[in-house]
């Protein structure tokens, strides 16, 4: 549990949108976190208002 809470306060206190060493827009990292729920491509296009 402390492991999940430390990752996850990590990343609502980095103030840049990095993975791996590659900065990602907010909209690049929304969609990554979709898909990390389990989103298709299709459901986020529909959720964000965009295609897929």
């Amino acid at each position: 549990m402390a492991m999940y809470f430390h990752a996850h306060v990590r990343r609502k206190l980095t103030s840049s949108h990095e993975v791996d060493a590659i900065l990602l827009s907010p909209r690049e990292l929304e969609c990554l976190e979709w898909a990390a729920r389990g989103k298709s491509a299709w459901e986020i296009g529909r959720i964000l208002g965009i295609s897929r």
